[in-house]
């Protein structure tokens, strides 16, 4: 499966192509959603909507959405298919478009509403992991788990950069790192993986770092104390997962 990252933001490209440079099956597109009617049809993709808890496709990427499926008839359909009711923050809804919609490959739709309503930011400089680094990387990760296998290309733009105003830099290290995670999280243990995430968010909570996790980690050749002391503000995301993930050696775990 390929990732496309896709943003007419410069900056979010920029920070994207640093962090995910040589990474994976993954393209940064800088542009907007209309060169996607053009590209290949036979290839199925799903596309993420960073949208609002109600389903509406007013603005910014989703408006963009809106104009390629179909208007104010696509936006309709999705608010019936949301039930056309309240979507928590970072709840992932994976829609199946039907044909009569799809353009571009494009078949699913991936809602994950990032505001409520595009009344005010959410960001707030003063608290800049709760309101800007977690709810970017929970967004992502929830849609990279429920990922249809269907799916052969996954169109994502910047997740809370517009209305919601989270900086470019802090919203594309945090899809960085759930992106190069995910990537590789079939070579770690599930435990190993959720201790990562706990500590790239600043929860360094050692009760919950089982042994066995710390073992794994260093098995890779990877410090943990570097995991332990990451500050996603300051430090960079290859002191704590290298783009070139060394397996383990049998019987270091």
């Amino acid at each position: 499966m390929r990732l496309c990252l896709i943003d007419n933001n410069q900056t979010v490209c920029e920070v994207w192509r640093r962090w995910l440079d040589g990474v994976g099956d993954v393209k940064v597109w800088r542009g907007g959603l209309e060169a996607v009617a053009a590209w290949d049809c036979g290839v199925t993709r799903g596309v993420v909507s960073p949208g609002n808890s109600l389903g509406y496709l007013r603005g910014g990427f989703d408006l963009g959405l809106r104009e390629l499926l179909g208007g104010a008839m696509f936006e309709d359909w999705v608010r019936g298919q949301l039930g056309r009711s309240y979507r928590p923050l970072g709840a992932c809804a994976v829609l199946h478009v039907p044909e009569r919609f799809s353009a571009g490959g494009v078949r699913y739709l991936l809602h994950v509403p990032t505001m409520v309503a595009p009344t005010a930011p959410v960001f707030d400089a003063a608290r800049p992991v709760a309101t800007g680094v977690q709810p970017v990387f929970d967004a992502v990760w929830g849609v990279l788990q429920a990922l249809p296998a269907e799916v052969e290309e996954l169109l994502l733009p910047g997740i809370g950069t517009g209305y919601a105003g989270i900086p470019a830099s802090i919203a594309a290290v945090s899809m960085a790192f759930a992106i190069r995670l995910h990537l590789v999280r079939e070579q770690l243990s599930a435990e190993l993986v959720a201790v990562m995430i706990m500590c790239f968010l600043g929860c360094q909570y050692e009760p919950f770092m089982p042994e066995h996790c710390r073992r794994e980690y260093v098995s890779l050749g990877l410090p943990w104390e570097r995991l332990l002391s990451f500050d996603v503000l300051q430090d960079s995301l290859d002191e704590i997962l290298p783009r070139a993930l060394r397996r383990p050696a049998v019987g270091n775990t």
